[in-house]
């Protein structure tokens, strides 16, 4: 079987986008680099197809082909990994930002399976409860006397190092999907629940920290069940639930 390249591994999920000539331009540095696939969220988005369609020329089938959601959440499903791409920090957001470089590498693990490539909206970027839904933090580093860069630029940026990444890579795997993760991470925090482990534990950091840890380490289905395991005889042995409990 030929392995996918990085570039159709990607979708490009642009949040609450404003300017059409900045979709535009989206579309273009997409075509540049072999990416395709283009998602947009938001209810009500007020686009002008005529700007669209100007600045991104030979690439507006790109946005002809467009999917659209209400809601970042809905976008993300099914994908194997997401990264939040902001400049953002603080102390509600990701404790790790990743290189774009260190981004390519893992995507290059992934043997099946897709990974959303999410940007914010140009005036704000990701809010906080969007980079939360993603799995990973990317940042571009720029000069802290201009920090802010282009939609289409950062687009096009992470683009060229898919296009060049695309190169075939050894030890690839088959990390599991968000729905996956979301059973495992359910599995984990039951198990936990059995040991008081919440008494002085906040239930909702645990489960972000979980998600973080699962999305960085790609995990495989084996790998996961067996952790999942783990953390279920855990359970069985806290002496509160029977083991059929956890089943």
């Amino acid at each position: 079987m030929i392995p996918m390249a990085l570039t159709d591994k990607v979708t490009i999920i642009l949040c609450r986008p404003e300017g059409s000539l900045n979709i535009g331009a989206v579309c273009r540095a997409m075509k540049n680099c072999g990416l395709s696939r283009l998602v947009l969220t938001g209810s009500g988005l007020h686009l002008d197809r005529s700007q669209i369609k100007a600045m991104a020329i030979h690439a507006f089938n790109l946005f002809e082909k467009a999917v659209f959601f209400d809601t970042l959440e809905e976008a993300l499903q099914g994908h194997a990994l997401s990264a939040g791409l902001t400049r953002r920090r603080g102390s509600r957001r990701k404790q790790y930002s990743h290189l774009p470089e260190e981004l390519i590498n893992r995507i290059n693990l992934i043997k099946r399976g897709t990974v959303a490539l999410v940007f914010g909206n140009e005036k704000h970027g990701l809010s906080a409860e969007e980079l939360d839904l993603c799995d990973m933090a990317v940042h571009i580093p720029t000069d802290s006397s201009f920090p802010s860069m282009n939609l289409s630029h950062a687009v096009q940026i992470i683009g060229y190092l898919l296009y060049r990444g695309s190169e075939k890579k050894v030890g690839a795997c088959t990390p599991i999907d968000r729905e996956q993760q979301d059973h495992v991470i359910a599995d984990i925090i039951k198990a936990l629940d059995t040991t008081d482990y919440f008494v002085k534990q906040d239930r909702d950091d645990t489960s972000r920290f979980l998600r973080e840890i699962l999305a960085r380490s790609l995990l495989g289905k084996r790998e996961s069940e067996r952790l999942k395991n783990m953390f279920c005889q855990l359970g069985h042995s806290g002496g509160r639930n029977k083991p059929n409990d956890l089943s």
